[in-house]
Order: structure tokens, then C-alpha cells, then sequence
């Protein structure tokens, strides 16, 4: 039973009140999904840490594990760093992953690149959308302009039948305009990251993707040298032919999920192949 909110906050972290919201409701949201935080005394305190006051600087971490039947015998672990982007204002995420923690804030094993994932900070509140379960997490910034939005999606891998496999983990993320995806293998590692694109094409000829009441949805296919089994965390769609901010339900690998759609202001177009003016959708359940 997978977890989908909707909340509106900021996210300037220009003071000290501000960035212990802004972080500490990313922190609530995780738990809300599933996932299981470490005990470890050195991850951030959301009483007491800081503002970053300088861009780009971390100001504290988590880490959050897979509560799934795999987690026994194929662990992930994801750590999140919490501080600033561009901009002292900008409230910035760093993300890694790997298959076990030294109990004193860092990863071992088989361990990811670190990723930055940032936005342009707002003038007032802004949506997020959260979704998750205790294998997946996702969360979409609604901003009102490309560089204000920020997307991050990571899920563990799928069989032809949609079933979760020991593979790793796929990982897309929108880090103000720039897309990227990835995805990280138990026993290899990251493969190389797709920047400022994703894997897939639609329709190049009007109507791009709408025919009578039907739409084209399209997935994000995650290259490893061969085309992985896509994700399940996002889809694309032609912007015009759905209104944004809607929430539908389709048949997905044999079973129906229910997604919301940001739209192309809200979303951005990620440089894709084909489309008039792409968007993405987000899983919301």
C-alpha cells in the first residue's frame, strides 16, 4: 500500500526557521513512504541546525533504508544531505546510495556518484508531491518556472511483469533544467547518467501522441548498455493533450497506477525526442 500527498511550502531556506521547514518536511515525508531511517546520533538535527548562509553548502544528513522483503538480502540504503544550491536561498538535496552504512554517516559497499538536485528558491509556498512505499520514493517541486521545479524519483528495479528484482536502483531527477537518469547496480555500481535527457521518444507528427479520446503515455526507458524495464515513477505525455495538475489512472505492466501531471511549465520539457512540448507525470499512490 504505497503512500501520495500533496503539500504546499516553501523552499528558501533563507533563515534558520526556514531551512529547518523546508528539510524537516522532506525528513516527515520519507518516514510517511516507508522508508527507515539509521540510528545515528551525527544526522541533522531539525531543532537546532542552521541556515547554510553560503551556496552550495551541506548543513547536515540522513539515512534512510528499504523496509521491502529484498532489503534482508539485496540492502539499499540512500543517504540525503541537506543544505543550499546556486544561491544561499536555494534549498539543494544531495543524494547516494549503497548497500550498507558505517553507522557514523557514510555509506559502504557498493556505493553511487553523490548527485545534487537543487531549484531556484520561491517568493511564497509551492506544491510538492509526494509518493512512496517502502521500496520507492518520489517528489515532484511544482515551481512556477523551470529553474523553480525539481524532480526526484528512485525505485527498485522491475521484471517484464512490473515484480521488483535485486538488480538496484533506477533514478531519474531534475535538478532545476537539467534531467538526468541512472541506474545504480547492486554488485557494478552506477552506469553512466543520461544528462539533460531522458530515454524516450514520442510522437513527431500532429497531433503528437492524442488520436480521437485516446493519449499516447510514454516511458522512460533507463540505458545500462541494454534498455533496462522501465520505471514505474514517471511517464511523459504531449503537455497540450492533458491538463496539468490532473491526476489519471492507466493499466502499467498488467496493473493500474494512478499518476499526477505536472504539466510543462511546472514540469519542464526534458529535451526529449519527437514531442511538440513534453511533460512528465508522476506516480501518485
Amino acid at each position: 500500500m504505497g503512500y501520495a500527498a500533496t503539500t504546499s511550502i516553501t523552499n528558501t531556506v533563507t533563515s534558520d526557521a526556514q531551512f529547518r521547514a523546508w528539510g524537516s518536511a522532506y525528513a516527515a515525508k520519507w518516514a510517511s513512504m516507508g522508508l527507515l531511517q539509521i540510528v545515528d546520533a551525527a544526522q541533522i538535527n531539525w531543532a537546532t541546525v542552521a541556515t547554510p548562509g553560503a551556496i552550495n553548502t551541506v548543513k547536515g544528513y540522513e539515512i534512510w533504508y528499504f523496509a521491502d522483503a529484498l532489503q534482508a538480502t539485496v540492502p539499499v540504503y540512500v543517504k540525503i544531505e541537506y543544505g543550499s544550491g546556486s544561491a544561499a536561498a536555494d534549498g539543494a538535496l544531495w543524494l547516494s546510495f549503497g548497500t550498507g552504512d558505517n553507522g557514523a554517516g557514510a555509506l559502504t559497499g557498493v556505493v553511487s556518484t553523490r548527485v545534487q538536485v537543487k531549484c531556484t528558491a520561491s517568493a511564497g509556498n509551492i506544491t510538492h508531491i509526494w509518493s512512496g512505499d517502502t521500496n520507492r520514493a518520489l517528489v515532484a517541486v511544482m515551481g512556477v518556472a523551470a529553474t523553480t521545479s525539481m524532480n526526484i524519483s528512485f525505485e527498485r528495479t522491475v521484471d517484464i511483469n512490473g515484480a521488483v528484482t535485486s538488480e538496484g536502483i533506477l533514478f531519474i531527477y531534475r535538478s532545476g533544467n537539467t534531467w538526468a537518469q541512472t541506474i545504480w547496480n547492486q554488485q557494478t555500481g552506477q552506469a553512466a547518467v543520461a544528462e539533460s535527457q531522458l530515454g524516450c521518444a514520442g510522437s513527431g507528427q500532429a497531433p503528437y501522441g492524442v488520436g480521437g479520446l485516446q493519449i499516447a503515455v510514454y516511458p522512460i526507458m533507463i540505458n545500462k548498455g541494454v534498455f533496462c524495464y522501465y520505471p514505474l515513477g514517471m511517464f511523459m505525455y504531449e503537455n497540450a493533450a492533458i491538463a496539468a495538475g490532473s491526476t489519471i489512472t492507466f493499466t502499467v505492466y498488467g496493473a493500474a497506477h494512478t499518476y499526477y501531471t505536472e504539466g510543462s511549465t511546472a514540469g519542464g520539457s526534458p529535451g526529449k525526442v519527437g514531442f511538440s512540448t513534453g511533460a512528465v507525470m508522476v506516480r501518485y499512490e
